[in-house]
């Protein structure tokens, strides 16, 4: 425990380096921080915001550049979120973005068969994601990019892998 407090004094990356580097923590490190922010409360108002951040902004905490299946417990916070995300986070959370989250799209594609519930995220997200294209809003082109890459990435993985259910 001495050495988890330790590992977690520093900036805000540290947590990224603590899961990486104490193997035997990893699993409970994540299951906790799943645990916390599936339990996040999303209010209303000007708090929302800061509780869409604070879910979105895991994604890069849990270092899905090298290990991608951390995010498989955080995936019903984000899909419980994702109508409120304004539109880039949206996409991004598909696409990634440059701060360490690679995105639903590319996770399901590096796990290949244990990809799977990327895919039935994406398929839970897909309907919201497809009603704010057909709005035409400021983020449309970024947008469309995220859902044309979900779309692909879906179709791809199950003509590989098998259809997934959801």
């Amino acid at each position: 425990m001495e050495r988890l407090r330790a590992s977690l004094k520093g900036s805000e990356w540290g947590r990224k380096g603590v899961i990486a580097k104490n193997a035997e923590l990893k699993e409970p490190l994540v299951a906790g921080m799943a645990k916390s922010v599936n339990k996040l409360e999303l209010r209303e108002g000007f708090k929302q915001p800061i509780d869409l951040n604070n879910i979105f902004e895991t994604l890069r905490y849990i270092d899905m550049k090298k290990h991608p299946q951390n995010a498989i417990p955080f995936l019903p916070s984000i899909e419980r979120t994702y109508p409120s995300m304004e539109a880039l986070p949206a996409s991004w959370t598909i696409i990634g973005a440059r701060w360490g989250n690679i995105g639903l799209a590319k996770a399901a594609t590096q796990l290949g068969k244990e990809g799977r519930p990327f895919i039935a995220s994406m398929k839970r997200i897909q309907p919201n994601l497809e009603a704010r294209c057909a709005k035409k809003d400021r983020q449309g082109a970024t947008l469309q990019k995220a859902l044309d890459s979900l779309k692909a990435t879906v179709e791809e993985w199950e003509r590989k892998f098998g259809k997934v259910s959801i």
